[in-house]
């Protein structure tokens, strides 16, 4: 699997989200749970990372699936939250990868004639239609929010993006921005 597939696994997504209340596009939260009481976490399993069920998808490489894992911490530990045992709540994240393809179809007024240029007295050309593709990864991440004692699901949010074979750019910085996006409004305005 390459660069870019690696890139674009750390963004793939599926959501539980349960009977959560939609507070916007892609957060849902119970806006019945106290979030302030929160002050503690831990992952929900040894292995957090929650199995995609969508036809077509992949996981994307250990050492992807371990990003995304380092940087909820580091971004959990930046909210004022401590790793512990027992938590106050748990952690989850599911993530999956897709390779598609983009085709581009464009008209093109471009005359074909060598060592001449396109002016308007040369009249009017015929117009070709041209094709190309693009080869692109589809990558989604969700994280997922239970409450350690009543191991209900209390927070979800998730995003997905597209990520080109054209560009330069590492799978860090792609996990890093994901990541900070989705954790953004955690813990929800309301309990803030």
């Amino acid at each position: 699997m390459g660069k870019t597939t690696q890139t674009a696994a750390v963004m793939l997504l599926f959501g539980l989200t349960s009977s959560l209340a939609l507070a916007d596009d892609t957060e849902s939260y119970d806006p019945q749970v106290d979030f302030a009481k929160y002050k503690t976490y831990a992952w929900v399993t040894k292995d957090p990372m929650l199995q995609a069920t969508e036809p077509g998808m992949r996981l994307p490489e250990p050492e992807v699936l371990e990003m995304i894992r380092a940087t909820i911490d580091r971004q959990l530990t930046a909210k004022g939250f401590q790793k512990a045992e027992p938590a106050d709540f748990a952690v989850g994240y599911v993530v999956g990868v897709r390779d598609k393809s983009r085709v581009l179809r464009w008209r093109d007024y471009t005359p074909n004639l060598p060592g001449r240029m396109n002016y308007p007295w040369y009249g009017s050309y015929p117009a070709r239609t041209r094709t190309s593709t693009q080869q692109y990864v589809k990558g989604v991440l969700s994280v997922d929010i239970f409450d350690a004692k009543s191991k209900r699901a209390v927070w979800h949010n998730w995003t997905s993006t597209k990520v080109y074979e054209s560009e330069e750019i590492t799978t860090q910085a792609v996990v890093d921005e994901v990541v900070t996006e989705i954790l953004a409004d955690f813990p929800p305005a309301q309990a803030k």
